[in-house]
């Protein structure tokens, strides 16, 4: 689909993409609602943890992978060179596996000489480092889909296909009258099931970037010409981080101001307040589903675009994504702020006292859906450097403000640590795009 194609085309796919992203959220929220109901909020606590624990330590393994392959991937296939894509992801599938498997032995080296106790149990840690590697390895597979602009398939397996098992097995566990003590029960299960979804996603992946060999001469002659001798290759591949490092950077920079607020609480606070939190985090969290399956729209097209030097397209498709996520978060953020305390008071009287938190969170994401995709714009045109430093300095000062903020106020101080920082990175962003002229039809493009 190129950047001017029809509206109903366009159309069309956000509502496959929000279609999948709504089924995702909702499995998800009926997850933790029976989670938060099994689970004492102590061990409800230690879920939430040790997956975003491994959540970050995740995008640290993938090492930026995922967002290289969205911007790389649309240059190979533009181009025709087959043989480059395999080779990018053979290396990237490699260098993967070698990073995240070091960065969950890192996360249990860490945690075991920190958390070890009656709730941070070594079995928990140990899932905790499984659950690195795999996730890591999916979130390249979705990069690779996406680049191929199989949105929606990507998005299944990203977040869709997770939520709806866990919701399965959740409820077979629940309505079979089987009781759980322990956060480790679930870990486990969720480790089988990402374990099926690296095995499928890989399937798929391999299959789009492995195409019939030609057959004609001319064919023959153009593959000979990709294949880059063995001198050439660590050069490519060095080439290939240095766009990579960044992205990771900038992504992981990101995942920490969403994910810190919970892994300080952790550290902080108390497991009880971990549940809590993560509760209402979940309920807030809702209002962001437009805004997410339009960054996954907006992504492959935007660096499209940019390589085709398409800046009226990449004007427009800018404006009308950032309209619709306005549109569309503040109509959630309504919506659930009215149904907020109904839900929580549903899950347990004790999580009503992460009302707070949810209309904290709520105000954040409707402000920072106003400022448009501009990370997502920085990362595939070339700026994902100067993407990168503004994004970490919004990270370094989330984690000061919750630091700060988390001893005071608890888990409010954590909810509102998340929307400054975010809000403060966004605008950032913006300002530096617009002192470029990224934004700027007149703008004249200039390649690597």
């Amino acid at each position: 689909m190129s950047i001017e194609q029809p509206p109903q085309g366009f159309v069309k796919l956000l509502v496959r993409l929000f279609s999948v992203q709504a089924i995702g959220l909702v499995c998800g929220f009926l997850s933790h609602l029976l989670l938060a109901r099994m689970l004492a909020p102590e061990q409800y606590g230690v879920f939430n943890f040790i997956f975003s624990s491994a959540m970050l330590c995740a995008l640290l393994g993938n090492f930026g992978f995922q967002a290289s392959s969205v911007r790389l991937i649309p240059q190979f296939t533009l181009a025709k060179q087959a043989s480059l894509l395999r080779k990018f992801y053979g290396f990237s599938f490699a260098w993967v596996l070698g990073m995240s498997t070091l960065a969950g032995l890192g996360l249990y080296g860490l945690y075991a000489n920190v958390l070890l106790s009656e709730d941070y149990t070594q079995t928990t840690l140990i899932i905790g480092v499984i659950l690195v590697l795999f996730i890591a390895l999916i979130k390249l597979n979705s990069g690779v889909l996406k680049g191929f602009k199989k949105e929606s398939l990507a998005l299944t397996y990203e977040s869709g296909l997770k939520e709806i098992l866990l919701l399965g097995f959740l409820a077979i566990v629940f309505l079979a009258g089987f009781s759980m003590s322990s956060a480790v029960v679930v870990l486990i299960a969720l480790v089988c099931i990402f374990l099926g979804l690296l095995i499928t996603s890989s399937t798929h992946a391999i299959a789009l970037v492995r195409p019939l060999k030609p057959v004609s001469e001319e064919g023959k002659k153009q593959q000979a010409a990709e294949n880059i001798k063995d001198e050439n290759q660590i050069q490519l591949y060095r080439r290939w981080l240095r766009i990579s490092l960044p992205m990771m950077l900038v992504i992981s920079a990101q995942m920490l101001i969403h994910r810190s607020d919970i892994v300080l609480l952790g550290l902080l606070s108390s497991a009880s307040d971990v549940g809590l939190y993560s509760a209402g985090a979940k309920l807030a969290q809702a209002a962001t589903i437009a805004m997410m399956a339009l960054n996954i729209v907006f992504s492959p097209r935007a660096a499209e675009a940019f390589h085709q030097n398409d800046t009226s397209g990449l004007c427009n498709l800018y404006g009308k994504i950032m309209k619709l996520q306005a549109i569309s978060t503040a109509t959630m953020a309504i919506c659930i702020a009215l149904g907020a305390q109904v839900v929580l008071n549903f899950i347990g009287t004790e999580y009503a006292q992460a009302l707070p938190v949810v209309y904290v969170l709520l105000t954040g994401y409707v402000l920072n859906a106003f400022w448009g995709p501009v990370p997502f714009l920085m990362i595939m045109t070339k700026y994902e450097d100067q993407a990168m430093w503004i994004t970490f300095a919004a990270a370094l000062l989330n984690i000061m403000l919750n630091i700060v903020l988390i001893p005071v106020y608890g888990i409010v101080g954590a909810a509102i640590s998340t929307v400054i920082a975010l809000n403060l990175r966004n605008a950032g962003a913006l300002l530096y795009v617009l002192s470029k002229g990224l934004l700027s039809e007149s703008r004249k493009q200039t390649d690597e």
